[in-house]
């Protein structure tokens, strides 16, 4: 990949200037349309962002009551109700951990912040076909 030359213009709706190359942005950050470079996103979660977050961990423990039932009809087949509670609970930690991990080791690292780009218009749900191809990401 070659610098970008100061009279150039990134090309694509969703390329920018990262550390001095025209590239796709990387997560976490978007192209600032007045300078052409990528920013940080540092907006706060608005409420249909949290709902679909709720619904992703909603996600996760379904599947992992479903798996938990399968397996405890082929395991004991009449389970009483304090194994099975045992195995419930067991299920909910690990999902709470999981995200209380996912928080802490990412960016901002060591805190529970969650920041997002936020959706500005239809475009942002699909901006991987809004970049030429002159536009490449930059972790390649």
């Amino acid at each position: 990949m070659s610098a970008l030359l100061p009279e150039m213009k990134c090309p694509g709706r969703y390329c920018g200037l990262y550390e001095g190359v025209c590239t796709a942005c990387p997560r976490g950050m978007r192209v600032d349309v007045a300078t052409e470079i990528c920013q940080p996103c540092l907006n706060d979660p608005v409420t249909y962002e949290w709902l679909y977050l709720g619904f992703m961990v909603l996600v996760v423990v379904y599947f992992h009551m479903e798996s938990l039932t399968r397996f405890l009809e082929k395991a004991c087949g009449e389970c009483d109700v304090k194994s099975t509670t045992k195995w419930i609970g067991v299920a909910l930690l690990e999902t709470i951990l999981a995200a209380f991990l996912t928080l802490i080791l990412s960016d901002p690292h060591g805190k529970l912040n969650l920041y997002g780009c936020g959706v500005t218009s239809f475009l942002d749900w699909y901006s991987v076909f809004q970049n030429p191809t002159g536009c490449i990401p930059h972790f390649l």
